[in-house]
């Protein structure tokens, strides 16, 4: 029987079996990539777009049982890219600057084993790294966090520089408020930013230029944020 190698091989044959492994292995190195705004817009005719904004929410809107005051905000700026890809969630990331000043309403026990309203209150200053999706097919939007700033380094400005810091006082049980306090950077707290919906059903095309602001309110109980849109650029 005449065995056959390599060197029995039509050159061309060979070299087209290469090229179909090195497609495959391509294919799968790009598959395996994170999918980024950055990564969307190498897909398309996108626009890379910047919007100024302004998310706020206030106690009233966090519980209605108790006389809950004050505001939690959070200003900056969102980039994207537009218009959405079809069928797509749209994504948009930036370094917003959270203020709260809130004072809320929780339970505690009383030595009689009795439970009771008692105050927590909130001041806090930080930055938060954040992604606003809107949805596909018009079903609102949706604020997160980011709990990866490397993966998303090439669209979030640099990390701004300036005082951060939480007190939480009140007269609900001292362990609590310490926790509370401690878990305040993560957007978990007061207002609890990070994941929240948003009635929010799309941004306006880029022609014809909106005039600006814009005004997109909560409607509560489902959602409880306000986003202003200030400006954009383009």
């Amino acid at each position: 029987m005449r065995r056959l190698s390599l060197s029995n091989l039509d050159g061309r044959a060979c070299w087209r079996d290469i090229s179909v492994v090195y497609s495959i292995l391509s294919l799968a190195a790009v598959a395996a990539a994170a999918f980024t705004p950055g990564t969307a817009a190498a897909q398309g005719n996108r626009t890379k777009v910047t919007y100024t904004v302004e998310f706020r929410t206030s106690g009233a809107l966090l519980d209605a049982n108790c006389t809950a005051t004050g505001t939690d905000v959070l200003t900056g700026t969102l980039v994207g890219f537009e218009p959405p890809l079809p069928d797509e969630d749209n994504e948009y990331v930036g370094t917003l600057t959270r203020t709260t000043r809130i004072t809320t309403c929780g339970t505690r026990r009383n030595a009689a084993g009795i439970d009771g309203v008692c105050s927590i209150n909130y001041v806090g200053n930080g930055f938060a790294d954040v992604m606003f999706t809107l949805h596909e097919g018009q079903r609102g939007g949706y604020l997160q966090y980011i709990p990866n700033r490397a993966a998303w380094s090439a669209l979030l400005p640099p990390r701004p520089s300036g005082p951060t810091n939480s007190v939480v006082t009140g007269t609900c049980d001292p362990a609590e408020l310490a926790q509370l306090q401690s878990d305040y950077d993560g957007g978990q707290t007061a207002g609890s930013p990070s994941g929240q919906p948003l009635e929010v059903p799309g941004f306006p095309p880029l022609r014809p230029r909106p005039s600006f602001p814009l005004v997109f309110p909560p409607s509560p109980p489902n959602s409880i944020w306000t986003l202003t849109v200030l400006d954009r650029q383009p």
